[in-house]
C-alpha cells in the first residue's frame, strides 16, 4: 500500500509489480478505495498548499 501511495503521488502511475502485489491481497473494490483515498489526500494537500491554508486540528475528545 505504501509503495502504491508513494508512486501514485510522485510519478502518477504505480509500477505494474506494485499493482499486482495489491491484487494478491486486496479486492478490486479495496484497491479502488485506496486509490481514491490517496487521490483525495493529494488533492487536499495541493489545494491547501497553493492557498496557504493551514489544517485545523479537531479538539481532543
Amino acid at each position: 500500500m505504501i509503495r502504491f501511495a508513494y508512486q501514485t503521488t510522485k510519478v502518477v502511475k504505480a509500477d505494474d509489480e506494485v499493482v499486482e502485489a495489491l491484487k494478491r491481497s486486496f479486492t478490486p473494490k479495496e484497491i479502488a478505495e485506496l486509490a481514491f483515498v490517496v487521490a483525495a489526500g493529494n488533492f487536499i494537500q495541493r489545494i491547501g498548499k497553493n492557498l496557504g491554508a493551514e489544517l485545523e486540528m479537531a479538539p481532543a475528545r
